[in-house]
């Protein structure tokens, strides 16, 4: 079985990875049943997510070819080359399926493909914005997506789900120590770019402000892991210096390399997903959409801080922390109990560790078995 992956973007790369985790260790041995090849942007191989050296002999298993591709509408269109260049290396290497690892977003080049693929190629799809799931249900033999949830709600055949987990993370000792006694700041940890429209900024601004007394008694601090040099980012960075409440945050002045952010978030004692009903498309993450918070607290073993109206979804009840986000008492109260108790922070961890659809084993066989289903 020939099988192609594809990223023309420069991003997504983490979901990438662990698709090819799953399958790397069959595709290496003797038996030859599987054959893996990547078409991917240049671009993610200069961010060095996409580690090649971590997999022994990566030439000879696994055959890799790099595109460039142009996001100016002007100009993109002279580069679209690539979509041939795609097409013959399919049928040159007698691909069986393509997993296309990004179908809704700039996904123009791959709507272009997909019409002049031949039918005996499988095309298996990455949705990452499900509420779309009506325009692309019809154009690919399965759809994957992110979470066991947002495949409940879709309830459709040929729709399942894998969680890309970073195991190279996951499966890292860590040491968890909540004790305000010792010199080590609690750090609350919010991933992702700095825009208004996806998290509620505003809401852990006015939380510290309010309660200057109890951050400082208890080493709390919010790490903002994105570049704060973005309209909202530069708004929030000269309200935090006015108040003079600098020490309660870190921020970032600069673009953050992949390892420097993977190891910020493991260095955190907790992760916040700050998505409340002030924030655009807060219904779509309640049911068909999957905030990237989710999966690189769950690749690390990291607890979430999450709105109440989270809480009804099993997805998530065993794994966080909830709060009122109508309130600051709510999450002031939380925290307390974590402070004062000092497994809950443990509990949380072990359920995630624990936790049978996240284990690396269950994940691969999982995906073999939808791979197999269109092999036959």
């Amino acid at each position: 079985m020939n099988i192609l992956f594809i990223e023309y973007n420069f991003f997504h790369d983490e979901v990438l990875i662990p698709q090819i985790d799953f399958l790397y260790k069959i595709a290496s041995s003797d038996n030859g049943k599987i054959n893996l090849f990547i078409i991917m942007n240049k671009d993610i191989k200069k961010k060095g997510t996409l580690d090649l050296s971590q997999y022994p002999n990566f030439i000879d298993n696994i055959e890799y070819k790099l595109v460039k591709k142009r996001y100016n509408k002007l100009t993109r269109f002279l580069n679209y080359i690539y979509i041939l260049d795609t097409f013959f290396y399919i049928l040159f290497h007698k691909i069986d399926i393509v997993v296309f690892n990004t179908i809704d977003v700039y996904n123009e080049d791959i709507e272009i493909l997909l019409k002049i693929l031949p039918s005996k190629v499988k095309k298996i799809g990455i949705l990452h914005n499900a509420n779309l799931i009506e325009k692309y249900k019809n154009k690919y033999d399965y759809i994957l997506v992110l979470s066991k949830l947002i495949a409940k709600n879709i309830n459709m055949d040929k729709v399942d789900y894998v969680y890309p987990l970073l195991y190279k993370y996951k499966n890292m000792k860590q040491t968890i120590i909540v004790d305000t006694k010792i010199n080590k700041k609690f750090k609350i940890c919010i991933p992702g770019n700095i825009e208004k429209d996806r998290r509620d900024y505003q809401y852990v601004i006015d939380f510290v402000i309010n309660n200057q007394e109890f951050c400082k008694l208890h080493q709390i601090q919010f790490v903002f892991l994105g570049n704060i040099n973005t309209p909202e980012g530069l708004r929030l960075k000269k309200q935090i210096i006015k108040q003079n409440i600098s020490i309660f945050f870190q921020l970032f002045d600069y673009l953050i390399e992949y390892k420097q952010y993977m190891d910020v978030i493991c260095d955190s004692d907790i992760l916040m997903l700050l998505i409340h009903k002030t924030v655009k498309n807060f219904h779509f993450y309640k049911t068909v959409k999957v905030s990237a918070t989710f999966n690189m607290a769950f690749s690390c073993n990291k607890p979430m801080l999450m709105d109440i109206a989270f809480k009804e979804h099993e997805e998530f009840k065993n794994f966080c922390f909830f709060y009122d986000s109508k309130n600051h008492a709510s999450l002031k109260n939380i925290l307390l109990m974590i402070f004062e108790n000092k497994n809950s922070l443990q509990e949380k961890i072990n359920y995630i560790k624990n936790e049978k659809k996240f284990l690396f084993k269950n994940q691969q066989e999982k995906y073999l078995t939808i791979l197999k289903k269109l092999s036959t």
